[in-house]
């Protein structure tokens, strides 16, 4: 019997590898387009994700070596600090809007919506909301996921009937099989060891190191954190704290 540690190390690594000679392309791809809007209009990252997908977009935002100018949607009712609730919450139709709305997304804006089944409302309401709004709309998913869901799930899920990569302007594939978790325990029915929060860093910590270098092949620094636990650290972000505390960024 193989030890669980080393089947769920292995499951990393290829799930890895499909990411790398797969979605490279439409990382490069996403990345462009989110860098034209950072140095040619002043736009800004967005980043929704809800429940568990959360953790990507607070991953993003503040982070030493991270982007600037990321606002990450953050929104309580969605938190997996309240899990039962949010898993309601993300359900609820017409909430997608409310949020871009309170956030302030704009047409010089892209937004990454992070869901790994992509068929709740939320996720689904927040990117075709975006899309009519003009920003650009990146979907990060799963797409063996999204098509094992049945139909008649997507469709009580929300009411467009869509999953989350078809109304996106470009999907990102994480290949997070169905289900999520990789390891099996003797006769448990359950497996363990999810592995979605992995491959969504991955993917979206690449996604940075090309928005930066794009940023810089266009002659504009990218905007990058400092960390606050090394000499000079909170002097070196000061003065962006200052410009963006009481801009459209929420949580500063």
């Amino acid at each position: 019997m193989k030890d669980p540690v080393d089947i769920y190390y292995h499951a990393v690594l290829e799930l890895l590898r499909l990411v790398m000679t797969r979605e490279r392309e439409r990382i490069e791809k996403a990345a462009s387009a989110v860098a034209e809007g950072l140095t040619g209009s002043a736009g800004l990252l967005y980043v929704l994700g809800t429940g568990h997908s959360m953790l990507i977009a607070e991953d993003m935002f503040g982070r030493a070596g991270g982007l600037m100018q990321v606002n990450a949607l953050l929104d309580p009712a969605l938190s997996p600090l309240l899990m039962s609730k949010a898993l309601q919450v993300e359900r609820l139709h017409g909430y997608g809007r409310i949020i871009l709305e309170y956030y302030g997304l704009t047409n010089h804006d892209a937004l990454l919506v992070v869901s790994v089944s992509g068929i709740n409302a939320v996720p689904i309401e927040a990117a075709i909301e975006a899309k009519k709004i003009g920003a650009y709309v990146i979907a990060l998913t799963s797409i063996e996921w999204s098509r094992q869901v049945p139909q008649e799930l997507v469709n009580k899920r929300n009411r467009h009937g869509k999953r989350l990569y078809e109304v996106a302007d470009l999907f990102i594939d994480n290949h997070v099989p169905f289900g999520d978790a990789m390891v099996r325990i003797g006769n448990s029915p359950k497996p363990v060891s999810p592995i979605s929060t992995v491959a969504n860093s991955f993917i979206v910590n690449c996604l940075v190191a090309k928005i930066a270098e794009y940023c810089d092949r266009k002659g504009v620094p990218p905007l990058i954190w400092a960390s606050s636990n090394v000499p000079g650290g909170d002097k070196m972000d000061a003065p962006h704290v200052r410009k963006y505390r009481f801009g459209r960024i929420r949580h500063f």
